[in-house]
């Protein structure tokens, strides 16, 4: 007991020692945010640096699993389901059968969790399905697989790909396969039809009778999504629904527009609970009211975007702020509210206020943090230090489950706008951030999202031992939403 005080207040004594330096070192002009052009050349780590596709990392699925919590048993057993509708589609003994239901499996959990803990499920669901797809396999949910495939921009841009993924949707629609499949999928199709209109100029043939398709699709999206809806029972399951399929429509208007026309209809199942129905509703304004803004720095914004922004983000207001009284057990309202408070420059007071609200009813929710962190970062009401002071709290905390301490590796990096090597090279504040990845890695090592994450702050550390430590242990199995080939290419080439 008394060796894990001691090492409890090293910790402490090392977080708070690292923040004074780190004031200090802000206040005298050592470390400034403005946004510098890297000029940094570097020596080859490897004179050619040649990276395969990535090979299957053999997870235990059971580990996989065991992770999801409470949400274990449902994973399972809407596993289950997929796997018999497969078998009966195609045998249990053909020689891609245990590739395709490895790939069904690894789906299935990423569908479940989004991928929380960062294993690159989807990834190693892509590998399984392309084994199983090069074996002959023409499964519609497994040739679906295929194409979420993370390198998939080379497909977004041919037309024959995009007809493929339509009618492994439409096949797979008419199969016995649970609905959470059919939504995903029909989402993604969805969001391909978005992106012909939004980058039309790259697309290498004429795509306008696609984005003429989009009304026909959506009728498809508003059925199965209101089906999902009214059999779904967990709301964390639903919440997980709601991230994967509103936050990847925002960026395009023609969808989200539909949408909005729309989602009354498609809440209107009396199967589906108030509480779900006013958070889905709240939560799409929030992000509707992004779609008008877009992500970019304020001076980017039009006029006429402003007002449009504004309206919607009183809307979302009036839907969500009577629901957190009426529901105070459901940390996703409030949450939701720190992200309005965010849009219509809200002061912090009432910030906190809904992020007080969030926590108590879901003390180890992380997306509540991970909005109050953004709301505390400097492009918006908050300071280096105020970024620094909440990811230490977050640190003390140790609930290394929820990934709650990893705020504050993450509130770093978005210090650094550009100018990453100016904070990752302040020995003092790499402690805090090394602290932070080594931990999690010990506890959850086959995180490749973490893991590219701190190869990253490595080489823009010149942290060059840890820099290639990382690289011996992800190889070509990095994570491809972190970064792209050319980015971890790039990085690797820093490397002495």
């Amino acid at each position: 007991m008394k060796t894990a005080l001691k090492i409890l207040a090293a910790i402490v004594l090392l977080i708070i020692s690292c923040i004074v330096v780190f004031y200090s070192l802000i206040s005298n002009g050592i470390i400034n945010f403005s946004i510098q052009n890297d000029q940094q050349s570097g020596s080859q780590f490897r004179n050619t640096i040649s990276i395969h596709d990535a090979t299957a990392r053999n997870l235990d699925l059971k580990k996989v699993y065991r992770q999801l919590g409470d949400l274990e048993s449902y994973a399972n057993e809407i596993n289950d389901k997929a796997i018999k509708e497969f078998e009966s589609r195609n045998g249990s003994t053909k020689p891609f059968s245990e590739d395709a239901k490895k790939a069904i499996s690894f789906y299935t959990a990423y569908l479940v969790s989004n991928d929380f803990y960062g294993e690159g499920l989807l990834q190693e669901a892509n590998i399984y399905a392309l084994k199983a797809y090069c074996n002959q396999c023409r499964d519609s949910l497994i040739n679906s697989i295929v194409f979420f495939h993370d390198d998939r921009n080379s497909f977004h841009f041919k037309k024959a790909s995009f007809v493929d993924l339509s009618d492994a949707f439409h096949n797979i629609d008419k199969s016995e396969y649970p609905n959470i499949y059919k939504l995903a999928i029909c989402c993604v199709t969805l969001e391909t039809m978005g992106s012909t209109k939004l980058q039309k100029d790259k697309w290498q043939e004429d795509m306008s009778g696609v984005v003429n398709d989009i009304p026909t699709y959506f009728n498809d999206f508003t059925r199965l999504w209101r089906e999902s809806l009214a059999k779904e029972s967990s709301i964390k399951v639903i919440n997980e629904q709601i991230i994967r399929i509103i936050d990847d429509l925002t960026p395009y208007d023609s969808v989200m527009d539909l949408i909005n026309q729309h989602i009354d209809n498609i809440l209107s199942d009396s199967n589906i609970p108030l509480e779900t129905a006013t958070y889905i509703k709240g939560r799409f304004f929030v992000s509707y009211a992004w779609t008008a803004r877009g992500n970019g720095f304020s001076k980017e914004v039009k006029p006429e975007s402003w007002a449009i922004f504004r309206e919607r983000l009183d809307k979302a207001s009036s839907i969500l702020i009577p629901a957190i009284e009426k529901f105070p057990n459901n940390p996703y309202l409030p949450t939701e509210m720190i992200t309005v408070a965010l849009g219509k420059e809200e002061d912090r007071n009432t910030m906190e206020y809904y992020f007080k609200k969030a926590v108590t009813a879901d003390p180890h929710y992380y997306i509540a943090y991970r909005q109050k962190q953004n709301y505390l970062e400097p492009r918006w009401y908050g300071t280096p230090k105020d970024v620094i002071d909440f990811g230490a709290e977050c640190i003390k905390t140790g609930d290394w489950e929820h990934k709650i301490p990893c705020i504050m590796a993450v509130g770093v990096y978005e210090l650094t706008t550009s100018d990453f090597e100016k904070v990752f090279q302040n020995e003092q504040l790499w402690k805090i951030v090394q602290y932070v990845y080594t931990e999690y890695l010990n506890r959850y090592p086959e995180s490749i999202k973490m893991r590219t994450k701190y190869l990253r702050d490595a080489v823009y550390g010149h942290q060059w031992s840890v820099a290639k430590e990382q690289y011996r242990i992800l190889g070509s199995n990095w994570d491809r939403g972190v970064l792209s080939k050319a980015e971890y290419v790039s990085l690797l080439r820093q490397i002495p």
